[in-house]
């Protein structure tokens, strides 16, 4: 308080105040200015700033934590819609075309097999218009197949025999030819004795085996 009213004395030398009655109003004036620029310029405690910092920075982490938590789950959200649709435009993949051959070669009774609908009697003289059918149940053409035919008397023998080749045989389909007809014989035998189907490496040959123990029919 002095130090204050020290400065206002040397207020009022500075702007020559005269008489006491005026000196003693502008003292009071000086003094009232001096006390209200200590009060404007005073600061503000620290303590009273502190929780307003304290709430702006919390506002701030959680506004942070907020939008980088938002980004996260939008980046989880697209991340699974492009897997999904990726996965929906994936082509249709049929099974190992290598697998089927090969149960095509190792199994081809299942698949290929020859037939007749010839009727033939025991006291008929000989087999005329004998029809052969092969029938072929794979997915894939077959370029070949021999089949032996073995004309059978009425003691058991083989009178005869004769070949009959079909060529070109469609995927599930069959292929009819005719057998030479025999001036003896009550009934026949068949035997496919030759089958080739380069569609799928097929090489069959009665008696012979072309690949390994594992794929015995193998063929390039």
């Amino acid at each position: 308080m002095d130090y204050l009213l020290r400065s206002v004395d040397q207020k009022i030398k500075r702007h020559n105040f005269k008489g006491k009655t005026d000196k003693r109003v502008a003292r009071k004036l000086l003094k009232c200015n001096v006390m209200k620029q200590k009060i404007i310029t005073r600061k503000t405690p620290s303590f009273a700033e502190e929780p307003v910092t304290k709430k702006w920075l919390l506002s701030a982490l959680a506004n942070a934590a907020i939008f980088i938590i938002t980004g996260m789950i939008g980046t989880i959200i697209f991340t699974s819609s492009a897997k999904a649709q990726s996965l929906t435009q994936l082509p249709f993949l049929p099974p190992d075309s290598s697998i089927i051959y090969m149960d095509y070669r190792n199994n081809w009774p299942n698949y290929i097999s020859v037939s007749t609908d010839a009727m033939i009697h025991p006291d008929a003289d000989g087999i005329k218009n004998l029809s052969l059918s092969v029938h072929n149940q794979t997915n894939n053409l077959l370029d070949e197949v021999k089949i032996k035919v073995d004309y059978i008397t009425s003691n058991g023998k083989t009178y005869k025999s004769e070949t009959v080749i079909l060529n070109k045989i469609g995927p599930n389909s069959a292929k009819t030819a005719v057998a030479p007809d025999s001036d003896k014989g009550i009934c026949v035998k068949m035997q496919i004795e030759i089958i080739r189907a380069s569609s799928f490496h097929f090489c069959y040959n009665f008696g012979m085996k072309t690949g390994n123990n594992v794929d015995p029919y193998l063929c390039n």
